[in-house]
């Protein structure tokens, strides 16, 4: 920290809104009322250890295509234990639809990430 700066606060205002960039069909009545839909607890080791990553990497719809049309899944990597080593590495893919993993494989190494 630079002692020798002083810090200028900019005094609190309104800020003007321009009506052409409202959307009067879209109404939102609390943003923050969110609720978690479902979640997955990791078996073992820290969790997840490097930014997960989402796409389409299974056929969801059944029509022999993985397009944008199917449900996002996520993957990951994490330590099964604390050793951490890339034996003890695994990378996880979950179906987006919160019905559980599409794969689980030990002995990855995602240091790098997926």
């Amino acid at each position: 920290m630079d002692e020798d700066c002083d810090i200028e606060l900019a005094p609190p205002r309104d800020v003007e809104v321009n009506p052409e960039c409202l959307t009067p069909d879209f109404e939102i009545e609390d943003p923050w009322n969110v609720a978690i839909e479902w979640q997955y607890t990791v078996s073992g080791g820290s969790g997840v250890i490097i930014m997960p990553a989402i796409g389409n990497i299974n056929d969801d719809k059944g029509d022999g295509v993985v397009d944008e049309h199917d449900n996002p899944d996520i993957v990951f990597t994490t330590w099964d234990s604390f050793n951490y080593s890339s034996e003890f590495m695994r990378l996880v893919a979950l179906n987006g639809d919160g019905s559980g993993p599409i794969f689980d494989l030990v002995g990855y190494d995602g240091n790098a990430g997926v």
